[in-house]
């Protein structure tokens, strides 16, 4: 099972043939510097976990099973950041976070980098389901979530028994007893 980010990029290398055979872009590290990342990121105050990985890994286009790294524009992540925390925002959105992606409907939200949360806990938003916005924090850093998206994307690909038990226990694995029961729902949404 996927347990760390380099686990990730090889799991989806891996498969790059079979995703690229129906035109699915699979996540991977930039071949170039991302152009504007800089100024996105001092403009919407980002957090360094986030930034590290747009500066890192190609998202633009990019989806973990249901969760899509660049809703807003896919061709371009800058766009799509300045897009979803700009005049597009979702209303409903506490404003000390940022939109940064989606899962389905929902949004997956950083916390802003300054002062107090400079590693930018990652949240899901669950906008769907009530009329008031439910927040739950399900990692620590935005490496964190992709390292814990890509092991759900993984259980579900590979058609392993009782998906919400493996991420369940994923997420125990790796020290994130506190968000183990939202990864558990969020794996019984994407079953």
């Amino acid at each position: 099972m996927i347990m760390n980010l380099d686990d990730a990029l090889l799991f989806y290398a891996e498969r790059e043939e079979k995703f690229a055979s129906f035109g699915a872009t699979i996540l991977k590290r930039r071949s170039r510097q991302l152009d504007g990342l800089n100024a996105v990121v001092e403009k919407l105050g980002l957090p360094a976990s986030f930034a590290r990985c747009a500066d890192e890994l190609c998202m633009e286009r990019v989806s973990l099973g249901y969760f899509d790294l660049c809703p807003g524009d896919p061709e371009s992540l800058c766009s799509s950041l300045l897009a979803l925390n700009g005049d597009t925002r979702n209303p409903s959105l506490p404003d000390n976070l940022l939109s940064v992606a989606g899962f389905d409907a929902d949004i997956i939200a950083v916390a802003k980098g300054e002062p107090h949360h400079v590693n930018g806990t990652v949240f899901y938003v669950d906008v769907t389901s009530s009329p008031i916005p439910q927040v739950t924090a399900i990692s620590d850093s935005f490496s964190d979530f992709l390292v814990l998206a890509s092991a759900l994307d993984q259980v579900i690909l590979e058609g392993r028994d009782d998906p919400e038990a493996a991420i369940n226990q994923l997420a125990l694995n790796l020290g994130y007893a506190g968000y183990a029961d939202k990864w558990q729902l969020i794996a019984s949404m994407a079953v």
